[in-house]
């Protein structure tokens, strides 16, 4: 299996790079962390500092989501998400960490 990590994507563009994935041979496209996180997500790190999990917020809406999925399915690529669960709720800056 080849996966494109589209790091750090908002979901309507991976939805519109969807073919030219599979042209070039992925099988599967990983997005980011996709849950509320900390700060504007003005940086790469805030994706990985979330503060609720139930909530789809900084890459796109929930419908955005799904409209990715489903077409993903479509192309048959698999979407793979990036999760965090060992940091919710930290409290330190990048720079402490």
């Amino acid at each position: 299996m080849t996966i494109f990590h589209a790091f750090d994507w908002r979901f309507q563009n991976i939805r519109h790079k969807l073919d030219d994935l599979r042209n070039a041979g992925y099988d599967a496209v990983q997005i980011s962390p996709c849950q509320k996180s900390i700060g504007d997500g003005g940086s790469w790190w805030q994706r990985y500092q979330p503060i609720n999990y139930a909530h789809i917020e900084g890459l796109g809406s929930p419908e955005e989501l799904r409209d990715l999925c489903n077409e993903a399915q479509q192309k048959q690529i698999i979407v793979i998400a990036d999760v965090v669960f060992n940091h919710m709720a930290v409290v330190a800056t990048c720079d402490e960490w």
